[in-house]
């Protein structure tokens, strides 16, 4: 009784019998009041017009002259007066046209009335015999009209219910895919999809349904790489401590200073690396904090470069800031604006050589500002350039962790830049 399609049917079910039976009982009251409507015509209307054109013809007469012919006439018309026995009596009692009243027993007494005055009686017999008045489709009266309608309610209803059936069946089916796709992945088959069928809502749903299937997915793809690319990345200076450790207590290696200084800027990469996974998860789950105010970007970014200034003199590198004037402040969150920029501004130190050239430009774009970093190193490979951005993708990994990169510096500045909207 809880499936979705058996209460739809039931619905359907329902709707056509309370139909038909509603449209019975009033179809038989407007038939009887029909037959009573003809039968009223019948025994009314139909034996004042015999008894008014028989005194009619009195009236012009005198007396009953011509009656026979008029009598045959009005048979035809008048039904019981074909089928029965009858007798034309005068006022006083003579018997004028039919049968003695004597020989039949009388149905009816019709008076003929002329100018106030009774100028006689027709007088019709009972006859057991003769046929029924007409009825509608040939149904009498009380006999044949509810059965005739509970027959075709009948056959209606049955009609109906199978089509209320099939049509429930034909909806459910495809929620019914839905429902069985969305077991088979929770299960872990993101492989699944569903026929996209059924009505234009049910398609929009099978849809959206096989497009939350591809992303699941892709992100089940990626949660496999990110573990792999995790244990990758921690493996490397995990061992590095064990051995350094164990040489150190195994008194392979003199405790010196210089060895404390490797160990403790292992481990702080390893915090480096703990600290860009946990951002990029709560940008993930949309929940990077940011606390947004007004800055002034110009003054802010001037405060920021200055000791990448002085680090670009050291290796005889070029340092410009660009700007065009009066720029908007921005509603952004400058600490970690400026991690993005101290990103981006180690990695252009990184990779330009002795004399070469680095360039931060502001301006404006739109309501904001626009900031960019050139620089004349090497630059990406094309071929790098759709991955720059992924998690621990590194175009020279040996020289990236040599060099103290987690490879997440360019997704974490992404998921901030994202964030800010």
């Amino acid at each position: 009784m809880n499936r979705l399609w058996v209460r739809l049917s039931l619905t359907f079910m329902a709707v056509v019998i309370i139909g038909f039976v509603v449209i019975s009982v009033v179809s038989v009251q407007l038939i009887r009041i029909s037959l009573d409507q003809s039968d009223t015509s019948r025994d009314e209307i139909l034996p004042e017009s015999v008894t008014a054109g028989l005194a009619n013809l009195y009236h012009i007469y005198g007396d009953w002259r011509g009656v026979s012919i008029y009598l045959d006439m009005a048979k035809e018309a008048y039904p019981p007066l074909r089928d029965s026995q009858y007798a034309l009596v005068a006022s006083n009692g003579t018997l004028v046209a039919g049968q003695a009243p004597a020989t039949f027993d009388i149905a009816e007494s019709l008076p003929i009335v002329v100018d106030g005055q009774t100028a006689g009686a027709l007088l019709v017999g009972v006859n057991e015999n003769s046929p029924p008045p007409f009825r509608p489709f040939g149904i009498a009266r009380g006999v044949g009209i509810e059965e005739f309608m509970l027959l075709v309610a009948f056959v209606g209803s049955v009609i109906g219910i199978l089509f209320g059936v099939l049509m429930s069946r034909t909806m459910t089916t495809p929620l019914d895919d839905l429902a069985a796709a969305a077991q088979a992945i929770g299960k872990g088959d993101f492989q699944r999809q569903v026929k996209v069928s059924g009505t234009s809502e049910i398609r929009s749903l099978g849809e959206s349904f096989n497009r939350m299937v591809d992303a699941l997915r892709q992100a089940e793809i990626l949660r496999r790489n990110l573990v792999a690319d995790v244990a990758h990345e921690l493996r490397t200076p995990i061992t590095a401590l064990q051995t350094s450790l164990y040489a150190l207590v195994d008194d392979t290696y003199p405790v010196t200073k210089q060895e404390i200084a490797g160990l403790y800027e292992q481990t702080r990469m390893l915090s480096r690396l703990v600290n860009d996974l946990h951002e990029l998860s709560l940008a993930d789950a949309r929940q990077l904090p940011l606390r947004k105010h007004r800055v002034d970007i110009s003054t802010a970014l001037e405060e920021l470069v200055t000791p990448f200034r002085m680090v670009a003199e050291t290796k005889d590198i070029d340092f410009d800031v660009v700007k065009t004037d009066s720029l908007p402040d921005i509603e952004a969150d400058e600490a970690r604006i400026n991690q993005v920029l101290h990103n981006l501004l180690s990695n252009a130190l990184r990779h330009t050589p002795e004399g070469g050239k680095i360039t931060l430009t502001l301006s404006d774009y739109g309501s904001g500002v626009q900031i960019a970093v050139i620089d004349t190193g090497d630059g990406i490979p094309p071929e790098h350039l759709p991955h720059i951005f992924e998690r621990f993708y590194r175009g020279d990994a040996g020289r990236s962790r040599d060099m103290g990169g987690t490879g997440l510096g360019l997704a974490v500045a992404k998921a901030i830049v994202e964030a800010h909207g």
